[in-house]
């Protein structure tokens, strides 16, 4: 679904915050070059970059290093399906996924966005502010524009 309940992100991950419950999708909103993009269906090309390993770097920092490669951040359903199909590339990683936030129903909290990764053998979600440095090694998950 476009904007998956926290019942059905709970099928989906061994363990879900509780941060993705049902009332936080109301407020989500896609990012900028995703809103006026069809929504395609089929197979699309998706590229797990681990852009500085050695430093930590913004996220403005991250969507632009993106563009200059002709990627665009992944629709909420797309992460999902990478999540699904292969959990092996989140072992002892972060995969964040910037084309999607969440806005806290705390009027101080910032956007969130998701990210996922393998604590043993259970795939978790979770999320990180979207305004924020990432720490080394974090991955982020592209497709191709």
């Amino acid at each position: 679904t476009e904007w998956p309940t926290y019942q059905e992100l709970s099928s989906v991950y061994d363990a879900v915050s509780t941060y993705w419950d049902r009332t936080a999708y109301p407020n989500a909103g896609l990012h900028e070059r995703l809103v006026q993009m069809p929504k395609k269906t089929g197979c699309v090309s998706l590229l797990l970059a681990s852009i500085t390993p050695d430093r930590m770097i913004h996220t403005d920092e991250a969507m632009q290093w993106a563009l200059c490669e002709n990627m665009r951040p992944v629709f909420p359903w797309e992460m999902q399906a990478f999540a699904v199909q292969y959990p092996h590339a989140l072992s002892g990683i972060r995969v964040v996924s910037l084309g999607h936030w969440v806005k806290s129903k705390k009027w101080f909290s910032p956007r969130n966005v998701p990210h996922v990764y393998c604590m043993g053998q259970d795939v978790c979600l979770d999320h990180s502010p979207l305004d924020r440095f990432w720490l080394n090694g974090t991955r982020f998950l592209f497709a191709l524009s």
